[in-house]
Order: structure tokens, then C-alpha cells, then sequence
């Protein structure tokens, strides 16, 4: 497998290196400073990044603070940067979809090159950063809640490729294609650079410009540039990179011209005076620490003008002008992650922060602890436990608790699932506890596996919710589905249906299905308070209120969602990928309650939409993303077009930008058109510390028998963050 698809271990250290003892006083520091400070008022969407080995490569599992549906990426096979379009089917943190953009710096390891993972809010694409040029292929994860990649892994020249149960990996991802002349060209001029920085012992100057040397294509300077990599680390003082730069070369041109060199490079590294490594035979217990700290200012400011028609003919038709600051805020955040694995277990502990400091007059600071929690999984017995504040894993649990969790295989091909706590809101909501048990099953003829579950939730001495319900799922190479039913048992009623499939075809055609039918937000006794006299639970039923009653509140307040989409992505060629999808969606009326009146349904709301994607258009590593939908509602009829660009530029800048328009026009004649551009640009200072700032305005104009309006908004941030790992 060629240099460009493999992992550079950059980062990684061996085992002797893990054991020093500045991260581990750092995060004791870190966790010490931490009490007191968090939170914004939207909810993030990533929980958890993990690379795991698998048999001929390696599964970066990026899993989510919901259920989602994979749809398409792009590139199709490699690139330094990988953009993957899914759609959520579920909800965070209570009923909430608003989430906000987010960035994580990939966990050690020298499976995969370094990489981040950035969350964009406006456009919902995970955008995944490679350290260098990478061979990739992606594709929904073990369960709904996760979007797997996969990459090579490295191995020697010429070796046959592991055999693969094809219900465990991807088939293998095609070599890259080789460098064209213009990277052969660029290659030439890095290598004389690095020759020079090295005559000259610049060791920091020929480091960077070999890893952008090995970020190309492989071409004829690739072998040498991997050498050199290992002696501008040892020149560098970094002996276990240098060793690790080393060990790769010699797995990938064990025969090559300076293979010899190398050998001798790394003897000189193993002399006396090294760190030595453990006892054979003894367990080694890795360390990492990882996360990152990050602060940004957003500011935002609106102006409306409208022009106003007279209460009566023939006067003057009224103007009214406002101008505002509506935001001015400072978001702190804290990622901070250790984990300490052995052959016999595998801890972690984990804490995501964050605080904001609101400067305009009225508004108040605001604190979010979003997760802070240990767990342990000790291998040898299969027991897993997580103690502390944290999302759902599912199994009926809403959204984020403080509590635990508790996993135990009962068999090799059961689990049994214990789990209580707390619900966690960020708004005042009455107090709540919850306790469930559910067993995992499977996996069945390599491809089936699903559980059952059983979750009680209770607020006031009362029944909130007793949510029962399984969940099936299916998963090959090339295909997999998800089967999810909750049912109310309190209440008799369903909460979820949601059933998911995709479906790779020979020939680069991806096929997606989703049918989701929920009540929104789900059943509670709690969703009946805004129609009830007093203002709890307990109150409400001391006054003679029947719990029938109040259920029978909730029932008729909340309403059922459907959503129903079919979705075809077509890889027309490693440059060119088309899309189209239709959508139907409605939302239910509520009936009339107490003081509250009835809310009419939204009707059957169609959407058909179609996106082409183009990469490489102005380099090797930028995409092009243009979009067309077409909305057809009960009262209205609207279109949308959207143009989306990020290029990555010399491994340091990341240029993105966005132009979207949309028209409506209703039935009383109103016409409504927004215009909306944002530019954003990151830029990478070093290995570590990064440069983020987003420019954006978005302009709407109302036009109607009765008026005129004009609102025009602005917006900005910026801000920087520091990694660590």
C-alpha cells in the first residue's frame, strides 16, 4: 500500500513515552479548574471519536449525540478532506435540534494519520481533516447513532490483504491514483527544500515541509521524503516520532534504497542511554490525554425597515426603521479526555465544558456542563460501567442524565444493561428520575443483532413515562437497516416507529430510505402542565385532578411527526457525484385544552431536491457542493438553492464559504426572499494551535398587499483553539 493511504504516527509515542507525567498533572489541573465552569444554550452533536484496528484497516467511529441517517460523502475514495451529508432522526437534550458548530482533534493513535473532526452547523456535514493525503470509504456505523470511516491500514508491498469477512469491513479501498506531473513537479521543489533545511540543521523548517511533501500523491520522492521524515525528527530531539517514522518506512519499503540507512538510523536510536521498554510478557498500560481548550467572540446586529399600509384609504402609508445589537458574547470550552488501557481493560474519564459571558445589557452568563463522566471496561470478564453526567446510549433513555450505566455479557452473544439517573435540562423543568435494564442480542449470522429494553421514568410520585420497546438491526458491507419501536405503556401509545436503510450498489449508486413516526417531543405526563391550574404534577392530583386525566392533557398537546424521505447518490466519476432525494413531512394539530386553543397541522410538506458535487475543481483538496430544492406546502410554495465551497490550502488554511437563497410566496400573496452568504477561515498556526473566524449577513425582504419589510442581519466571530494529545 503506497505511503499517501498510510498512517504517519506523527503524533503517536510508544508505550516508554506513555508513562511521563506532564498529561496527567496537566489534567488533574485541567479537572481542578473545571468546577464552576461550562455552557452555551445549543446542543452539540458529536460525543465520541474512537479508531479501532480491524483486520486490513482501521474504523474511525464517530459517534453522535442522536440517531442519524448516513447519506453521501465526498470525496468518493481519498483526499486530505472528507465531507459526509447526513440528516438527523432524532432529537438532543429534550426535543431540541439546534446545535452549534463543532471541532475534535482525533485521539492518539497510529492507526490513521492525525485528523479533526469539525461539526458545520449551517450546511449539517461532518467535515473530516486528514494530516495527509488518505484512501477512505464511509458508510453508516454499528447503530444509528454512529458514521463510520474506514482506512487502510499499512502494510508491506506486494502482501496479500488479510482475508475479510465482508459483514465486519468494507471492501478494500482501491490504491491512489498515481501523482500527475504537476504533483511531481511540486514534489521536486519540497524535496530540495527539505535537502536544504536539513544541511542547514533547521530540523522545525524540514519537518513541515516534508509532511506537505507527504501529503501529495505518492510519486517518485515519496520513499526518500519517509526517510528523511525519521532523520529530521531525530535531529528535532524527537527520538520516539523519529523511531516510529522509521518503523513505517521499513513496513513500506523494507527492500528500499535507503532501507539500509534507515536500519542503521534506528540501531543508533536503541543504543544505550534509551528509554527502555518493559518485561516481555508484561502488560504495558497505554496513556493518552487529549482534548482541547478553545475561545470565541460572536457578535451580531439587525436593522428592519418596513413600510406599513394606512388603516384607511388615502393616508399616508407608515415607515418604521430599527436598529439593533442583538449578540455579544464570549464562548469558552473545554474538551479534556484521558484513557489508560491495557490487554485487560480500557478506562476513561471525560469532561466537556462550556461558558458563556453575555455583554449586552439584560442577558445573563450561562453555564453548561455538557458531559463529566468515568468509565471502565475490564475485558476479561465483559463488564462495562460509566458513572457521571452523559448522553443517552438509547434503550428508551431521553437525552442527557447524571447517573449510570452498567453493562454485563451474560453470554458471548448477550448483554444485559442496567441504567438510572437523572434527566438533565438547561432550563427550569420539574425534577425527574428514571431507572431501565435492557439486553443487547447478537450478533446473529454475522449481520443481525438488536435489544429489547424497558426504561421508567417518574416525577412527582408519578408515572411520567414507561417506555418499552426493541430495536433490530442489520449490517454488511453494502447494506444496513435500522428497525426502532418505543411504546408508552402508561399512556398506550406508540412514541417512535423509525425504520432506516442504505444500500451501496455495484456500479457507485447509494440508496437511502427513512420512515420516522413520533410523537414530538415524546410522551410525558409532564407535556400536559402548560394546559393544567397549578403548576406541578403533585398539585395538579392533590386538587382532585384524575392521572387519567392529566395523561389524556398530555396526549392531546403533543403532536405526532412523520417524515418520509427516498434519497439516490450516483459517483459519476472520482471528480463528479450527483443527488436527489424527496421528502414528505407533516406534523399533527393539537386539539383545544384547558386555556389553551387548538393548533392547526402543517399538511403534507414536499420537498424534492437534487445536489451535484464536484472535488478537486480548483486543487486537489476542495469541494464544490450545489444544491436545488423545491418545497411544496398546504399554504405555501418555496425553492432553495445553496452553493457550498471548502478548499484546504497548503495543510494550513481552510477556506469555506456558503451562498444561499430562498423565495416563498403563500397564499394571502406574500412573497418572501432571503439571501444569506458566510465565508469562514481556519488556519492551522502548528501542530496544535488554530485560528478561527466566520464572516456572515443575511438579508430577507417581505413583500405583501399590506407591506414592505427589509431585515437585514450581520454577524461575525473569532477565536482560537489549542489541541493537546
Amino acid at each position: 500500500m503506497r505511503a499517501a493511504a498510510l498512517s504517519r504516527r506523527l503524533c503517536s509515542a510508544h508505550p516508554a513515552d506513555a508513562g511521563t507525567g506532564w498529561p496527567i498533572r496537566q489534567a488533574l489541573i485541567a479537572l481542578l479548574l473545571l468546577v464552576g465552569f461550562a455552557g452555551h444554550a445549543q446542543a452539540q452533536l458529536i460525543d465520541q471519536i474512537d479508531v479501532i484496528a480491524r483486520e486490513s484497516e482501521a474504523e474511525i467511529s464517530i459517534r453522535l449525540n442522536t440517531t442519524v441517517q448516513y447519506l453521501r460523502h465526498q470525496p468518493a475514495k481519498q483526499g486530505n478532506l472528507l465531507q459526509v451529508e447526513f440528516q438527523l432522526t432524532g432529537d438532543l437534550d429534550g426535543g431540541t435540534r439546534s446545535l452549534i458548530s463543532e471541532t475534535r482533534r482525533s485521539p492518539k493513535t497510529s492507526l490513521v494519520p492525525p485528523f479533526e473532526v469539525r461539526y458545520d452547523s449551517r450546511n449539517r456535514y461532518l467535515v473530516v481533516k486528514f494530516s495527509r493525503f488518505t484512501s477512505f470509504a464511509v458508510r453508516q456505523g454499528s447503530d444509528n447513532r454512529t458514521i463510520s470511516v474506514f482506512v487502510p491500514t499499512a502494510k508491506k508491498p506486494g502482501a496479500a490483504a488479510p482475508v475479510v469477512k465482508p459483514a465486519k469491513t468494507l471492501p478494500a479501498v482501491p490504491d491512489p491514483v498515481p501523482a500527475t506531473a504537476a504533483a511531481e513537479s511540486q514534489a521536486e521543489t519540497l524535496m530540495q527544500q527539505a535537502r536544504q533545511a536539513l544541511a542547514a540543521k533547521n530540523a522545525a523548517t524540514a519537518i513541515d515541509i516534508l509532511n506537505r511533501l507527504l501529503n501529495l500523491p505518492p510519486n517518485r520522492h515519496t520513499p526518500e521524503a519517509q526517510a528523511l521524515a525519521g532523520e529530521a525528527r531525530a535531529m528535532n530531539g524527537e527520538g520516539q516520532k523519529a523511531r516510529a517514522e522509521y518503523d513505517l518506512y521499513l513496513k513500506l519499503y523494507p527492500d528500499g534504497a535507503d532501507a539500509d540507512r534507515v536500519r542503521r538510523n534506528l540501531a543508533a536510536l536503541s543504543m544505550p542511554g534509551a528509554t527502555p521498554g518493559k518485561a516481555a510478557g508484561e502488560d504495558r498500560v497505554e496513556r493518552s490525554f487529549y482534548g482541547s481548550v478553545s475561545s470565541y467572540y460572536y457578535s451580531g446586529s439587525t436593522k428592519f425597515d418596513a413600510t406599513l399600509a394606512p388603516p384607511q384609504p388615502g393616508l399616508t402609508f407608515s415607515q418604521i426603521s430599527l436598529t439593533s445589537t442583538d449578540q455579544s458574547a464570549l464562548i469558552a470550552s473545554v474538551d479534556l479526555n484521558g484513557r489508560f488501557r491495557s490487554s485487560t481493560f480500557d478506562n476513561r474519564i471525560v469532561v466537556r465544558d462550556t461558558e458563556t459571558f453575555n455583554f449586552l445589557k439584560g442577558q445573563k452568563n450561562t453555564h453548561r456542563l455538557n458531559n463529566a463522566y468515568v468509565e471502565t471496561y475490564q475485558k476479561g470478564i465483559d463488564l462495562f460501567a460509566r458513572l457521571g453526567r452523559q448522553s443517552s446510549p438509547g434503550y428508551g433513555v431521553l437525552g442527557r442524565f447524571d447517573g449510570a450505566w452498567m453493562r454485563y455479557g451474560t453470554s458471548a452473544k448477550s448483554k444485559l444493561n442496567l441504567i438510572a439517573g437523572v434527566p438533565v435540562e438547561f432550563y427550569p423543568v420539574p425534577k425527574k428520575s428514571f431507572f431501565g435494564g435492557a439486553f443487547d442480542l447478537g450478533p446473529f449470522a454475522d449481520s443481525w443483532s438488536g435489544n429489547v429494553f424497558l426504561v421508567e421514568q417518574r416525577v412527582d410520585g408519578s408515572t411520567d413515562r414507561r417506555g418499552t420497546g426493541a430495536e433490530l438491526r442489520y449490517i454488511d458491507a453494502k447494506r444496513n437497516a435500522f428497525l426502532l419501536v418505543d411504546h408508552d405503556i402508561a399512556f398506550k401509545s406508540n412514541d417512535i416507529v423509525l425504520a432506516q436503510a442504505n444500500w451501496i450498489l455495484d456500479g457507485g449508486t447509494n440508496l437511502n430510505l427513512l420512515y420516522d413516526r413520533r410523537r414530538s417531543p415524546v410522551l410525558q405526563l409532564t407535556n400536559g402542565l402548560p394546559a393544567l391550574p397549578l403548576p406541578t404534577i403533585s398539585d395538579n392530583l392533590a386538587s382532585g385532578l384524575r392521572l387519567f386525566d392529566i395523561r389524556q392533557t398530555a396526549k392531546a398537546l403533543t403532536p405526532m411527526s412523520t417524515l418520509l424521505s427516498f434519497g439516490a447518490t450516483h459517483t459519476l466519476s472520482p471528480a463528479w457525484q450527483l443527488g436527489a432525494d424527496v421528502k414528505m413531512s407533516e406534523v399533527s394539530a393539537t386539539e383545544a385544552t384547558g386555556l389553551l386553543p387548538a393548533q392547526p397541522g402543517t399538511g403534507k410538506v414536499y420537498v424534492y431536491g437534487m445536489q451535484a458535487v464536484r472535488t478537486g475543481l480548483f486543487s486537489l483538496n476542495d469541494i464544490l457542493v450545489g444544491s436545488v430544492n423545491l418545497i411544496r406546502g398546504k399554504s405555501y410554495d418555496a425553492r432553495s438553492i445553496q452553493l457550498s465551497h471548502v478548499i484546504l490550502i497548503r495543510d494550513k488554511w481552510r477556506i469555506e464559504s456558503t451562498l444561499r437563497h430562498y423565495h416563498q410566496t403563500d397564499l394571502l400573496d406574500v412573497t418572501l426572499d432571503r439571501l444569506a452568504p458566510t465565508l469562514r477561515l481556519s488556519y492551522r498556526w502548528n501542530e496544535h494551535f488554530s485560528l478561527e473566524s466566520e464572516l456572515g449577513a443575511e438579508q430577507t425582504r417581505t413583500s405583501g398587499p399590506m407591506q414592505q419589510e427589509k431585515t437585514t442581519r450581520r454577524f461575525y466571530n473569532v477565536g482560537a483553539r489549542y489541541d493537546f494529545y
